[in-house]
């Protein structure tokens, strides 16, 4: 019963808003005024509101309007380039079709001078004329000058294309039809530019752009001039230049006749930018490189550009001439190609605005009759069941969505009928339980506040336990800081006792080779003391050995002496044999002198000899007393060995002492550490058993609450359900 009283509550929550107090009245009113409500609900449904700012009328209009309005936008557009870009093809077409014609028209012209001045040079008399008119005399050269002329002139009748035609030569024949080169031209002529050139291309023609004509005698006209060097025959020397000039006004009539558009022109440039005809005869002969409407085209062959001309852009097509490499240019206002496609474009957009209004007014016509009507149906008859009114019905019958939605919302309401009396009827279940919930709330408040008093105590006893615990974890551990701080004590005595029986070992073996060494050297002592006695008895030998020797030098002397008496008793013949015994005897005296000398060092040697000996029983002495230190350092030591190694015993068995010690230290720590983790645990048991039971006591409260409140809503939804309308 109890969940199926707040799922009805849920359901009634979720359908209708709760209405304050001011709003129930209010609905109460409006249901009591049923028969106005009426009225106006028959008023909303013969047609559209059209003040509504969110109406579905406006929406669906603004949708077609900005459909047809983005397509028809763009049909305008699209067409409005494609008419801009056929006109300009078109434009290109034709622009090419007269440039061309305008150009072989010029070609002609350039290929007429050139012919002729082919002609000139080919002709074998004028060049006889000319090569012997050199040197002559005034006379017979006015002759040769009035032939040449002859010759020259039916060239100039016969064609107007030709404006002049000079024949000249710095150090030759100078003629000119039908104006003769001035003087001062001829003087000069070598450093003319004309010339210069000719001669650098010996014998290939060329133009020059337009340029005052510097050779007539009526200076400050503007021609073109054909120029080539005049070469002999037989390729020997020359006979100076042949210039033939053309007026620009030969072409500038041609391109005067050529239509480009209204405000359109047509101008020729070489391949150096210099102006070569315009419409505009100011510019002429002017170097126009740098210019925004020649740029483009003097760096390609053919195409198109655009480019602007005092503040208009421009639009130019542009091709060059294989004969002289001059650019044709065609220039035209680009608004003046334009200009239909804009008129095209305007009556585009007139048609498509007046599309637009149609479309306007057909979306709604339609929508007000299909959509809007029956969704004002529904809308109002929501409204009424908003306000409370479960007894209106929507009448709008159609097979589409809104006739499906009509039935879905009758249906809805028939529905919410049978809700609302299955809710009335759980009202008053519900405010029965809700006062049942209430009362055993109150029984089990009481319980779960001394069932929580009785669990504090007991998380009391449970933190106090848990902080002795701890303090005993703390003694142990400081207790095993100590045992630890004792076993490394004793393991540095251990290490020190080591070291110690180690050097004794050391000290032990040093003084037992001390003694060895002692016993050498005494034994080393007494052999040097044996060679010594043994070294005394030879010197005494060799004093004997000397004493003799001393002997023989006396009776050697003496033998001497009586020779020499024997010697002056034989006189004269006696002399020789007396300087022998002087000499005998001179050697036995040398003889024993050394013998003495001798007889001094054996002396000294034997006198040293004993000195030693007795420093070498002196030393045997000492060693022997040496050894018996030694004896007794070694029995000190052996001594010291002893102890040592009762040291070593006992420093062993407490080492395992405190071994053990250490080991019962771990096991205590880890008993003081398990009674002190249980101990929190129980206390963190008793918090968890105390919140939980302030939770339920909560919970408790809330539910005592929720049950006081759901009997308060009970009693609303009571009062609510008054309020509807069901018939």
């Amino acid at each position: 019963m109890k969940n199926k009283i707040f799922k009805i509550f849920k359901k009634v929550k979720n359908i209708f808003k709760m209405p304050k107090k001011k709003e129930k009245i209010s609905n109460i009113k409006k249901c009591k005024n049923n028969k106005t409500k009426k009225e106006k609900l028959h008023f909303e449904k013969s047609g559209l509101r059209l003040n509504a700012k969110e109406s579905v009328l406006k929406k669906i209009t603004a949708l077609f309007t900005g459909i047809i309005l983005i397509s028809l936008l763009l049909v305008g557009m699209v067409s409005s380039y494609n008419t801009k870009s056929e006109i300009k093809k078109q434009f290109i077409s034709n622009a090419f079709e007269i440039l061309n014609q305008n150009m072989n028209y010029v070609d002609l012209i350039v290929d007429t001078a050139e012919k002729y001045s082919t002609q000139v040079i080919s002709d074998k008399g004028l060049e006889e004329m000319i090569s012997n008119g050199k040197g002559k005399e005034n006379y017979e050269k006015s002759e040769i000058l009035n032939s040449v002329e002859k010759k020259l002139r039916p060239i100039i009748n016969s064609n107007k294309l030709i404006d002049n035609i000079y024949i000249v030569d710095p150090d030759g024949i100078n003629v000119g039809v039908p104006n003769s080169p001035s003087p001062d031209a001829i003087k000069t002529m070598k450093d003319n530019p004309l010339f210069t050139k000719a001669l650098r291309l010996d014998g290939k023609a060329f133009w020059m752009p337009p340029h005052v004509d510097g050779m007539s005698l009526n200076k400050g006209s503007i021609v073109l001039s054909n120029v080539r060097l005049y070469k002999k025959a037989n390729g020997v020397g020359n006979n100076g230049a042949i210039v033939i000039n053309v007026k620009p006004d030969v072409i500038q009539s041609a391109l005067a006749k050529a239509h480009i558009g209204n405000k359109g022109y047509m101008f020729i440039v070489d391949a150096d930018g210099i102006v070569i005809s315009h419409p505009d005869i100011s510019k002429i002969g002017i170097n126009a490189k740098d210019d925004e409407g020649v740029k483009a085209a003097i760096s390609g062959e053919t195409g198109d550009y655009t480019y602007k001309s005092n503040k208009d852009k421009m639009f130019a097509v542009y091709t060059t001439s294989d004969t002289t490499g001059w650019k044709y240019i065609a220039a035209v206002p680009e608004k003046e190609l334009t200009a239909a496609a804009d008129k095209t474009t305007a009556t585009i957009f007139l048609i498509c605005l007046a599309c637009l209004v149609l479309t306007i007014v057909f979306s709604i016509m339609i929508t007000n009759k299909l959509i809007a009507r029956p969704l004002n149906q529904v809308s109002s008859a929501m409204s009424a069941i908003e306000q409370g009114d479960l007894s209106v019905n929507v009448n709008y019958k159609s097979k589409d969505e809104f006739g499906r939605l009509g039935v879905s919302f009758n249906k809805m309401a028939s529905n919410l009928k049978t809700l609302l009396a299955e809710i009335k009827e759980s009202v008053n279940e519900t405010g029965e339980v809700a006062n049942v919930l209430e009362g055993s709330s109150d029984e089990m408040s009481t319980y779960s506040s001394n069932v929580s008093q009785a669990i504090e105590e007991i998380a009391v006893g449970a933190g106090s336990q848990a902080s002795q615990a701890a303090k005993g974890v703390e003694t142990a551990e400081g207790f095993g800081r100590e045992v630890d701080s004792v076993v490394s004590c004793t393991s540095e005595v251990h290490n020190a006792s080591n070291s110690a029986m180690n050097k004794i070992n050391e000290g032990t073996e040093a003084v037992e080779t001390l003694k060895l060494k002692s016993t050498e050297s005494i034994e080393v002592i007494n052999d040097v003391s044996v060679s010594i006695s043994e070294l005394s008895n030879n010197t005494r030998e060799i004093e004997q050995i000397l004493k003799t020797m001393t002997d023989i030098s006396e009776e050697t002397n003496m033998l001497s002496l009586n020779a020499a008496i024997e010697a002056a008793r034989a006189g004269e013949a006696g002399r020789g044999f007396s300087v022998v015994a002087n000499e005998v005897g001179k050697l036995a005296d040398e003889s024993k002198k050394a013998a003495d000398n001798i007889n001094n060092i054996i002396k000294n040697v034997n006198s040293r000899t004993q000195d030693t000996v007795n420093k070498a029983k002196s030393i045997v002495t000492v060693i022997e007393n040496q050894g018996e230190y030694i004896n007794d350092t070694m029995s000190t030591f052996n001594d010291i060995k002893m102890s040592m190694n009762i040291v070593e015993e006992k420093l062993n068995t407490l080492n395992d002492a405190i071994k053990n010690i250490d080991q019962g230290k771990n096991e205590i720590i880890e008993s003081m550490e398990g009674i002190s983790a249980i101990s929190e645990k129980t206390a963190a048991s008793t918090q968890e058993i105390t919140a939980s039971v302030q939770q339920q006591s909560s919970s408790v409260e809330e539910m005592n609450t929720v049950a006081k409140q759901l009997n308060k809503m009970s009693e609303k939804l009571q009062q609510i359900t008054d309020s509807f309308k069901v018939s």
